[in-house]
């Protein structure tokens, strides 16, 4: 899959009613048939989500207010990195416009 366009941004990410500021990063890349796969990544103190009981899910508010959830692939532990990076499902989007409906932060041209 070939990067086509990423775009930077801030929200924050909830646990248990707790938040933390957060900058993120949606990435869009090329699929067949001209779709693109569009997700989310960022990276979260790793004792700050230990603290509050972080398994392996949480929900990252979005510039816009909207929800998304994101996940670690990797167990979390004492041992881990200690920035951990968190990711949303990728989602296939089939055109420009939809993908600027659903992610905003992305300015597609």
């Amino acid at each position: 899959m070939d990067l086509m366009y990423q775009a930077d941004a801030s929200g924050k990410i909830a646990i248990d009613g707790a938040t933390w500021p957060v900058s993120y990063r949606v990435i869009a890349a090329a699929e067949s048939a001209g779709a693109r796969n569009v997700h989310v990544e960022l990276s979260v103190p790793r004792d700050w989500l230990l603290e509050r009981g972080f398994t392996s899910h949480a929900r990252l508010v979005r510039e816009s207010g909207e929800e998304l959830e994101v996940r670690s692939t990797e167990p979390l532990d004492t041992d881990a990195p200690i920035a951990i990076v968190l990711q949303s499902e990728a989602a296939s989007i089939a055109s420009a416009e939809e993908i600027g409906r659903q992610f905003p932060e992305l300015r597609m041209h």
